[in-house]
């Protein structure tokens, strides 16, 4: 007699990343940190620092002021899905659990890719016991090791 495997599924809605109000303050600060940097560019008349300094700082502050978008975030027997994309197991390398000052903790994933080999997902406390259970069946854990983008990220509220 052949049983039948009943297939896990966890899934949850969370956004993409843990948004900050940003005050005047952080404006005022990047955009002096840009001037100060568009200075030293022009002075050294170097014009295509100066165009990537006025570009990076208006990036940087569109890009905080946005809410970010809701996801709904499945892992199952099959591997990863992220809105409609769905990432199989053997993308992926090793997983983590990164601990933060504030909620949500972020699932990490280690992918193959030498580009961008990590994959934050962020995670509720009511299911990341049962995501770390069924992770912990396919993948190995590993201990996070921050970044110094994901250090510069934190530190400018994104």
């Amino acid at each position: 007699m052949e049983t039948i495997k009943k297939r896990t599924s966890i899934t949850w809605h969370a956004a993409e990343h843990h948004h900050l109000e940003k005050g005047a303050g952080w404006y005022l600060i990047i955009g002096g940190s840009a001037l100060v940097l568009l200075v030293v560019a022009l002075f050294m008349k170097d014009f295509f620092f100066a165009v990537l300094i006025v570009l990076s700082a208006v990036l940087v502050m569109v890009f905080g002021s946005n809410p970010p978008r809701v996801y709904e975030f499945r892992v199952d027997e099959r591997g990863v899905q992220i809105g409609k994309r769905m990432r199989g197991w053997s993308e992926f390398t090793s997983f983590s659990v990164r601990k933060h000052q504030h909620e949500p903790r972020e699932l990490v994933l280690r992918t193959k890719s030498n580009i961008n080999p990590f994959l934050h997902l962020p995670m509720e406390r009511r299911t990341l016991h049962d995501v770390h259970a069924l992770l912990a069946s396919k993948l190995k854990e590993t201990e996070f090791e921050e970044s110094a983008a994901d250090i510069i990220a934190d530190i400018l509220g994104f």
